[in-house]
């Protein structure tokens, strides 16, 4: 027995629209500053970035994912470390 490919078509079109989801994307930057005993001011900016995934006739969630990103500062921006990778060389030398 041989199936019509429409109805194959209709389907397959029926099956991507009930799995489709939207993505709601919240950013939260959280910024810390401090004043070190050798003189030096130190800020460290971390954002959060939380998304979350939900069926578009559903509602339903199909999942939340979190990311962090660190932004690091010495003497007011004179030295900055922007999501890098290992440690931020210059930084070393003054702490």
């Amino acid at each position: 027995m041989k199936i019509p490919s429409y109805k194959i078509l209709f389907a397959i079109t029926l099956l991507a629209f009930s799995v489709s989801c939207t993505d709601k994307v919240k950013e939260t930057v959280t910024k810390k500053s401090e004043m070190l005993p050798n003189g030096m001011h130190l800020t460290i900016e971390k954002t959060d970035i939380k998304k979350t995934s939900f069926g578009i006739f559903t509602n339903h969630n199909y999942g939340t994912s979190h990311r962090f990103k660190y932004r690091v500062a010495v003497d007011q921006g004179s030295i900055e470390w922007d999501f890098g990778v290992g440690e931020p060389k210059q930084t070393l030398s003054f702490l």
